[in-house]
């Protein structure tokens, strides 16, 4: 149970998750707790892997609500630069990897495809849902709209822009006015 006051650090893996049919009981019982939409975020390696987790949500008739599918180009700011730089294919080809493996499978209606990673121009995220996304994730366009430069490695302790980390003497000099202004411009240009 998470403490409502308390800062929520989720582990990279859980030590419960083994393979695809643990992964998705697990997100059929937050489903079931929270009553909530539930999903998950991949990088795509193998096609195999793919195949054997669509297989286990038929098997189990069990369907996440949607399904983040993370780009092999370093979406992820968090992880080690060897997994950005070396695992995982690019988005443009883990995009219909996916949708097809749900197609296949007949449950394309079941899952929602959300796509992520460097989508920060709106050709990029035309060509994401042209390859089978539902809907896409902007962390990178906001994040810089709102002054993060990413020179930095992220880490949970310092935030070169100051405006995500927990730090409140440092929060407390940023502009929220400004910076929600430039956020609604970035927003204006896809919409």
């Amino acid at each position: 149970m998470l403490n409502l006051i308390k800062q929520s650090i989720p582990p990279n893996r859980y030590e419960f998750i083994h393979n695809a049919e643990d992964l998705i009981r697990f997100v059929d019982q937050l489903q079931q707790l929270g009553q909530k939409p539930v999903g998950f975020k991949i990088v795509v390696s193998k096609v195999s892997e793919i195949e054997t987790l669509v297989r286990t949500m038929v098997e189990l008739d069990k369907y996440p609500s949607f399904i983040t599918i993370d780009g092999g180009e370093g979406g992820t700011g968090a992880t080690f630069q060897e997994l950005q730089d070396g695992v995982g294919l690019p988005l443009f080809t883990a995009l219909p990897i996916v949708s097809g493996m749900l197609e296949k499978y007949g449950i394309r209606d079941k899952v929602k495809l959300a796509a992520s990673g460097k989508l920060v121009t709106p050709d990029k995220i035309a060509i994401a849902l042209g390859l089978g996304a539902d809907f896409v994730n902007i962390a990178r366009g906001m994040m810089i709209s709102v002054g993060c430069i990413m020179s930095q490695p992220m880490s949970y302790e310092y935030m070169s822009c100051r405006c995500c980390n927990d730090r409140c003497e440092e929060r407390k000099s940023i502009d929220c006015w400004r910076k929600a202004i430039s956020c609604h411009k970035l927003c204006n240009k896809f919409a």
